[in-house]
């Protein structure tokens, strides 16, 4: 087990994080209230958006957890094990997943296809 790590990572919205983690084939809990969340020898913390340990080989030891900030960005709490590997897989997948959201709002028909860590993005409108 390891202590947690406050990171912030410029999130805004929720909806694609919870599905850049589903992407990663992570089990989220979305809390709208917030809940509290389990590490290291008591170091508890609040999140919004929730991975819980166990549910993926990652979070074998501690929980993941989003907290809502006053200026409506998510901040992670990763163990430092996790933030290792994951800080930017997870900035990756959301950025993916903003622009997917933001070309369809715009009229935009988006492909995406993923090779050797990289994302490329076809988007396309037909007038």
């Amino acid at each position: 087990m390891s202590a947690y790590l406050t990171v912030d990572l410029q999130i805004r919205d929720e909806g694609c994080l919870v599905a850049a983690l589903e992407e990663m084939a992570y089990t989220v809990e979305r809390h709208p209230d917030g809940a509290v969340v389990h590490g290291y020898q008591g170091d508890d913390r609040r999140g919004h958006v929730i991975v819980r340990r166990g549910t993926h080989a990652d979070t074998k030891w501690e929980d993941m957890a989003f907290e809502r900030q006053a200026d409506g960005t998510l901040q992670a709490h990763l163990s430092t094990h996790m933030a290792k590997g994951r800080v930017n897989e997870i900035r990756r997948r959301y950025a993916v997943k903003q622009v997917e959201k933001t070309a369809r709002a715009r009229g935009y028909s988006v492909a995406s296809k993923e090779s050797q860590g990289r994302v490329k993005l076809v988007l396309r409108r037909y007038a």
